[in-house]
């Protein structure tokens, strides 16, 4: 980077590499929370406590760790798929529902049959309406007598509508997963979008020399030089500088082509700016703006005016004879 640089610039080229230094740090957070997650759910299985504790104490919303030693082979309910699958298992004493896998099912009836018992660990999951239904109709297998009411209500005097569910993740260390996959995703989109701003800058900068540098220099300080800060744009006597998502310095003179580009997303207008085509056939954003900005439409109309003032040769808008005739035009360049 050359030291005639204007600091608008320079400030602009900074702020992309701190957005960077930023999503570093965030991402890093994302990392610390992942790997707390992992102390914590040690420490919690530590301290697990017997699930026959939970309705002793009805402590049923309980975040932690509960175990069952299972000594018999489990009775299977009913299953969504091979990664959610309920049964009846039980300690000896009383019975209870888990949830678990179909691999962890194999594992816990192999341990059985080997040593006549299992220590699975789990966290409280609350049955739905649905698991409910079916796990009631094995429960009330040999009454048949009972209405649906009676049934539901004996049903959730003994289950209280829980289960130890080996699928699930202390409560704690779920949300420390879940924040800390969040911050990474989140991190990862900073750190794309401002880095490849950023080199964009570095390159952009690369290209000029110092005398285009200092020409620039001298042109955003012209008291003739209007500043938009809605799009954080620069109309200097002879260029437009554009400090958007990337840095565009072009002369009015080498733009063939201008008109008004607006993005949306689920009908929402997310980005407004001018798609610009240059001399060596290139189609660059300039005076990039959210797309809710108040008064963007009047800021477009002000860029392209003054545009069309410097270069009377510019073409302004998107109509199917500028699309024909500059599609046509970069062909024959390419050729």
């Amino acid at each position: 980077m050359t030291e005639n640089i204007h600091p608008m610039i320079r400030k602009s080229c900074s702020r992309k590499l701190v957005a960077v230094l930023i999503g570093i740090v965030i991402a890093l957070a994302g990392v610390c929370s992942i790997i707390y997650s992992g102390i914590l759910s040690n420490t919690l299985q530590e301290e697990k406590i017997a699930f026959s504790e939970i309705y002793q104490t009805e402590n049923y919303n309980y975040g932690g760790y509960v175990y069952v030693d299972i000594t018999e082979e489990p009775l299977e309910i009913g299953h969504y798929d091979d990664d959610e699958q309920y049964y009846y298992i039980t300690n000896g004493n009383d019975i209870y529902i888990m949830i678990c896998s179909k691999s962890k099912y194999d594992e816990i009836s192999s341990a059985i049959k080997a040593n006549g018992t299992y220590n699975l660990v789990g966290s409280i999951a609350h049955l739905s309406n649905e698991v409910i239904a079916t796990a009631m109709e094995i429960f009330n297998d040999d009454d048949t007598s009972s209405d649906p009411a009676a049934i539901r209500e004996k049903f959730t005097a003994y289950f209280a509508d829980i289960a130890i569910s080996a699928n699930k993740s202390a409560t704690n260390v779920e949300l420390l997963i879940i924040l800390g996959i969040f911050l990474l995703v989140f991190a990862i989109i900073i750190i794309l979008a401002a880095g490849l701003e950023y080199l964009s800058y570095r390159r952009t900068l690369k290209k000029m020399s110092d005398a285009e540098s200092e020409m620039v220099y001298s042109e955003m300080e012209s008291p003739q030089t209007v500043f938009i800060k809605k799009c954080n744009t620069y109309l200097t006597p002879r260029y437009i500088v554009s400090l958007g998502n990337k840095l565009e310095i072009h002369k009015y003179t080498d733009i063939l082509w201008a008109y008004r580009f607006d993005q949306s997303h689920s009908f929402v207008p997310v980005l407004t700016n001018i798609k610009a085509m240059t001399s060596d056939m290139k189609t660059v954003s300039i005076a990039d703006m959210q797309g809710l900005t108040a008064g963007k439409t009047q800021i477009i109309n002000q860029i392209l005016e003054q545009l069309q003032a410097h270069n009377p040769q510019v073409a302004i808008g998107y109509t199917s004879e500028y699309i024909n005739h500059f599609k046509a035009l970069r062909k024959s360049q390419r050729n």
